[in-house]
């Protein structure tokens, strides 16, 4: 039985991921279209939350389906993913991913900057210091991004 409920817990975190990646390529979409409206923005950011929520809660099964994703996923579940790590604290996991994740794709260079900009927290920002003055040019743009929003 425990099997059962592990493999099915994970699958439900995979699912948060899913949905966060599908919602937030459909925010970007709904940005780009002329006459959008901040009321179409505000409830697919809403729906986005509502996933990151679930994950957040969800524990190590949680974090580990989230480190799979930013070595593995789209650049919707890299976000996903991000965002989950800075609001669980967890800088051992973001700097993993930061080692592992194929950022050669500009896409999930997009989405870690957005991720980093969204939720990387200020306590966070000597990392990101010392993650710039070592100059890897895969992790420069979105740490320079995030850097300017703290």
């Amino acid at each position: 039985m425990a099997a059962t409920l592990k493999a099915f817990t994970r699958g439900l975190h995979e699912e948060h991921l899913q949905e966060v990646s599908l919602l937030f390529e459909q925010r970007l979409a709904v940005r780009l279209r002329p006459g959008f409206t901040w009321l179409e923005a505000a409830d697919i950011e809403a729906r986005i939350e509502a996933h990151l929520d679930a994950l957040l809660i969800g524990g190590e099964p949680a974090l580990e389906v989230s480190r799979h994703a930013a070595r593995e996923g789209d650049f919707g579940e890299v976000f996903g993913a991000i965002v989950v790590f800075c609001r669980r604290q967890q800088a051992s996991l973001l700097a993993e991913a930061l080692r592992t994740m194929d950022l050669k794709d500009p896409k999930k260079q997009f989405a870690l900057a957005m991720a980093l900009r969204k939720a990387l927290p200020g306590a966070w920002a000597g990392f990101v210091e010392q993650a710039l003055m070592q100059g890897d040019a895969r992790l420069v743009p979105a740490l320079a991004d995030a850097s300017a929003h703290l």
